[in-house]
């Protein structure tokens, strides 16, 4: 027998208004929770931005900290003086580091001439029989100096990428620093490897023996006066961001002077809402003068 089956009373369902009250509800908490991981994204990604830029220019500083100092090493008392080009945008310069192997000397004072071993001094033994393991002077005989300059990495520059009129001030917002060496034929690798990038300059002031800044055309570019150089300080200013993305809206204003160490501006205010960071050292080419 068939028997009617009443519906339960109280158990009414949602009504369009409480449904669109729960959606519009739902709405707004995806809505904070969308922004708030946007914003978390986008500063996560300006500030890997910030870390790569900083470390960016502490390694080019470091790698020219290192070169320059070399500048005019000459152990053979016959290259002369060390610096090649000292412009304030770009330096070139020398040092005799290699060559040895080929110079008719026993360099390394073993007994034999002109002798090709690599890394004896790191093989754990006293290849020179001067009761000293692993010194300095067991190494290959390529790694003495000749008395030219010829050889390969012999002669370094820097510069920047995209400077065209030399001035020290990037001409696009895709530029890098530069480094090229000499193979003894070319200077390589042809463009330059790049070292360090988004780069909007690059400044290198001269000095003499008295701390002196060195300047022979008035834009801080030195020609006759290279034999006087005993310092180079290197100023870098680099900028957190390659497009307009990464120019964020709150961010204040960049209206900063960029200056070097003599309180000259090597980049004007550029009054937009990128982060820069500036460098600046001073080396000593302790062979210079010598």
């Amino acid at each position: 027998m068939w028997k009617l089956i009443k519906p339960l009373t109280g158990k009414n369902g949602f009504t369009l208004v409480e449904m669109l009250t729960a959606l519009a509800v739902a709405t707004i908490v995806m809505g904070g929770v969308y922004t708030m991981y946007f914003t978390q994204t986008k500063s996560h990604s300006t500030q890997q931005a910030v870390v790569d830029m900083q470390q960016g220019i502490r390694l080019a500083i470091f790698l020219m900290e290192k070169e320059i100092r070399m500048a005019g090493y000459d152990p053979t008392d016959s290259i002369g003086p060390g610096i090649i080009s000292a412009q304030r945008a770009s330096i070139t310069f020398s040092m005799d580091i290699t060559g040895g192997e080929s110079d008719g000397k026993d360099n390394d004072g073993d007994g034999n001439i002109d002798e090709v071993v690599v890394d004896e001094d790191r093989d754990g033994v006293d290849n020179d029989g001067d009761g000293l393991v692993d010194d300095d002077d067991e190494a290959d005989e390529s790694r003495f100096g000749d008395g030219d300059v010829t050889d390969n990495l012999e002669q370094i520059t820097y510069s920047l990428s995209d400077d065209a009129d030399g001035d020290g001030i990037a001409d696009s917002m895709d530029c890098s620093l530069l480094r090229q060496h000499w193979d003894g034929d070319s200077w390589e690798p042809n463009p330059g490897a790049e070292i360090a990038f988004n780069l909007e300059a690059l400044n290198f002031v001269y000095l003499d023996a008295f701390g002196n800044m060195l300047d022979d055309d008035g834009n801080g570019n030195v020609t006759v006066s290279i034999p006087q150089i005993r310092a180079v300080q290197v100023t870098i200013v680099a900028r957190a961001g390659q497009n307009l993305m990464q120019a964020l809206p709150s961010q204040m204003m960049d209206q900063n002077v960029y200056m070097n160490q003599f309180n000259q501006v090597i980049l004007p205010a550029q009054n937009d809402r990128f982060r820069r960071n500036i460098l600046t050292t001073e080396i000593s080419c302790r062979n210079l003068g010598l």
